[in-house]
């Protein structure tokens, strides 16, 4: 279990798994994905498609890669507007021109679009009959996201591509999650890559691509997205509609690693506090005070904290991975650590043999109790056993 991962709890408050990447709307608040009016961090990735198209070289797949939260999905919608809002604008080629032929428009310097174009009013509402979304489903009755893009929503695709454009001009798929797609579902798109028709772009937003079949990447051009700077990251944690202050900030860009997403996840579920608990409980390390330990563990397992208890477990497994991570290269502990004297101290007492070990036991740990459905008391509190010894 990693503190962003499938196992926590996936509502649309919480895993911005949908918004892969946020921007800002016209009152400055973040937005999901679909509604950006910019993409920050990614200009050269941007530069890069607009190359492709100037000189006609689009690939019919584009596999957009890189850590989740960091802004693949809000480049998907932002490659995707950019494309039917430039097939909109283009001229009758029926209408003689006042003047003469028609000057030729200049290549587009980004891929900037204007709220009031016609192609892009309809695909804010999800409405624009060129291009299809597929995503994971939400499950009402568990409150949560399915596990994996559904195999039905991928056969659906080559019927829609069959489909003449409205205007002419592309069809558009974008496939959010594309790595949770099972092997049925991978196979069902590998026949649509097979044979594409004519100007359709499929466009595959992959935090793991490593779990897509090698027939899949070979099929497809490969854009790889890099985490966002701390700087971007502070921008987008600024519009945030229920904003942290400045202290928050620099702890949740501590954590967050660049993603955007990440640092949103963390904010929304209150992780600020519970890395302020699981601090607390470590503070006394190696000479823990177990009935003091009992009454500060006793509200996490109360009814109804369930997400309070999960995101315990994955603050203290991300605390030892990070601990872990810097004490391999040699480096200091990451700035929302430092300053607290028991994360220096265990750092500095375990060897680097220790902390591996000591991460995997952590993990395998809390996913067998998880699994098992154990008591959540004595769970956390062998957590901490295991951090003792």
């Amino acid at each position: 279990m990693s503190l962003f991962g499938d196992e926590m709890p996936e509502t649309d408050a919480l895993l911005l798994d949908d918004s892969d990447a946020l921007q800002a709307g016209s009152d400055n608040h973040l937005r999901p994905a679909r509604e950006m009016q910019f993409c920050l961090a990614h200009d050269a990735q941007e530069q890069q498609c607009l190359k492709m198209l100037a000189e006609g070289k689009m690939p019919h797949a584009l596999l957009l890669t890189g850590v989740k939260g960091i802004g693949k999905a809000t480049f998907a919608h932002r490659l995707a507007k950019h494309l039917l809002a430039n097939d909109a604008a283009k001229p009758d080629p029926n209408q003689d021109a006042l003047f003469g032929d028609d000057a030729p428009a200049a290549a587009p310097q980004n891929m900037d679009v204007s709220p009031d174009n016609k192609a892009v009013r309809l695909y804010l509402n999800g409405a624009h009959p060129d291009c299809k979304t597929v995503e994971r489903a939400y499950d009402d009755a568990k409150n949560k996201y399915k596990d994996a893009v559904d195999v039905g929503e991928i056969r659906k695709i080559a019927p829609f591509l069959r489909m003449a454009a409205s205007d002419g001009g592309w069809r558009i798929v974008i496939i959010d999650d594309a790595d949770t797609m099972n092997r049925s579902a991978q196979n069902a798109l590998l026949k649509v890559l097979e044979e594409p028709p004519k100007k359709t772009l499929i466009i595959l937003v992959a935090h793991r691509p490593g779990r897509l079949i090698t027939t899949i990447h070979s099929r497809v051009q490969r854009i790889a997205f890099s985490p966002l700077p701390s700087d971007d990251l502070h921008q987008l944690l600024n519009m945030a509609e229920d904003k942290p202050d400045d202290t928050q900030i620099v702890t949740l860009i501590s954590m967050a690693q660049g993603s955007i997403g990440q640092a949103l996840e963390l904010w929304e579920q209150g992780g600020i506090d519970s890395l302020a608990t699981v601090v607390d409980l470590l503070a006394t390390y190696p000479r823990f005070d177990w009935v003091s330990l009992h009454k500060k563990i006793d509200p996490l397992t109360r009814a109804g904290q369930d997400q309070a208890y999960r995101l315990f477990q994955a603050i203290l497994c991300r605390i030892f991975c990070d601990m872990t991570s810097a004490k391999a290269r040699g480096n200091a502990l990451p700035e929302y650590l430092q300053g607290h004297a028991a994360a220096t101290k265990i750092q500095t007492e375990k060897s680097l043999q220790n902390l591996v070990s000591l991460s995997g036991a952590l993990q395998d740990h809390f996913d067998r109790s998880n699994f098992a459905n154990l008591d959540k008391k004595q769970t956390l509190l062998h957590a901490i056993s295991l951090i003792a010894a």
